[in-house]
């Protein structure tokens, strides 16, 4: 089911401890807060895709695929369950508050928008104005766009750990 807000649920299960997933994690996240000068030379020099922090219980960690960050990229969050053949990881993907708010902005002016077109059309009885229309086209662009950046910095994380939890020889 498609929500008005992106957000996935990601489950894994690996056959490496939870030492190796934590360790895994480690690798692709920074856990210390880092100026924009030092993202630059972190990310060019080591791939650190992620910062956040990592811990037993699980990880908090958000994109940094660019040097200055962006509205579009992931917030992961991950509990560890031990299993007998290993861990067991729920991820659950979130979207930046800036992005959440931008899109509920979106819909709100579609709605508005929609409702005053109703409006005119029940007590005037003429439904078509143009420049309603230019708007309510224009946010229905803005959100399906930004929606569909959002939702694919969604997948590119979900492959992301995917990726990492599947690797052998760790």
């Amino acid at each position: 089911m498609i929500s008005l807000i992106p957000s996935r649920q990601i489950s894994i299960t690996t056959n490496h401890s939870i030492d190796v997933a934590i360790s895994l994690i480690s690798h692709i996240a920074f856990t210390k807060p880092l100026s924009v000068f030092q993202r630059f030379i972190w990310f060019d020099q080591f791939g650190i895709l992620y910062e956040g922090y990592v811990s037993p219980d699980g990880f908090r960690i958000s994109g940094r695929f660019t040097a200055w960050g962006s509205p579009f990229l992931t917030i992961l969050e991950g509990k560890f369950t031990p299993t007998p053949n290993g861990v067991h990881v729920n991820i659950h993907s979130t979207t930046r508050p800036i992005a959440i708010i931008f899109l509920l902005s979106c819909l709100i002016g579609i709605v508005l928008i929609l409702s005053n077109l109703t409006y005119n059309w029940v007590v005037t009885g003429n439904f078509f104005n143009e420049r309603a229309y230019v708007a309510l086209g224009s946010l229905i662009f803005l959100y399906v766009m930004f929606y569909g950046l959002v939702y694919a910095s969604h997948y590119a994380a979900e492959q992301v750990m995917v990726w990492l939890f599947r690797k052998k020889g760790v």
